[in-house]
């Protein structure tokens, strides 16, 4: 199931669960990501839903929310985009790279494939370029202040880092940590 809670006192105090998702006899749900696009407050919300009998077979969904999460749009897939939800974990907004024209990206990472990006507001969703390594997992995205982006993941027990310096349309080749 996707659920989730709202606070409106800065997380003193938080609402009950509401269920975004059920997962069923036939299908269920997880790996999800969220991130706000501070441009135009809307929530989006990216996770995979999966077949019960072939836990392969799943496809990306994105749901929206233009009121601050208060309720979301019907969930939405993008078939023509390359799949693999990252996480569990969060989506990312690039907010230091001042005067680029990937400032304000609302970026997902995806399993092995790199980003899944918006830059026009939701209008229309785009992946990125896929990644050198794709048998990694549970990627997260960050951004260090000169606005260069660090996607973190692993294999097994295994980590490997990559470095975007255009907004995660080309990656540097990754840096995987053996020794440790």
């Amino acid at each position: 199931d996707i659920v989730y809670k709202k606070s409106y006192d800065g997380g003193a105090t938080w609402t009950k669960t509401v269920a975004l998702t059920r997962s069923n006899a036939t299908v269920f749900y997880g790996n999800q990501n969220a991130a706000v696009d501070p441009r135009t407050s809307r929530v989006y919300l990216m996770y995979a839903q999966c077949s019960v009998k072939n836990s392969s077979a799943c496809i990306d969904v994105i749901q929206e929310s233009a009121n601050n999460g208060e309720t979301f749009d019907e969930p939405i897939s993008y078939p023509d985009l390359v799949h693999g939800v990252g996480g569990p974990g969060g989506g990312w907004v690039v907010r230091y790279a001042r005067g680029k024209s990937w400032q304000g990206r609302v970026l997902f990472p995806k399993y092995g494939h790199g980003i899944l990006y918006l830059d026009d507001g939701g209008i229309k969703w785009m992946s990125g370029p896929p990644l050198r390594l794709q048998k990694f997992n549970e990627n997260e995205i960050a951004e260090t202040l000169n606005g260069s982006l660090l996607m973190i993941m692993r294999n097994g027990y295994t980590p490997s880092f990559y470095q975007s310096d255009d907004g995660g349309m080309e990656w540097y080749e990754p840096t995987v940590l053996t020794d440790r």
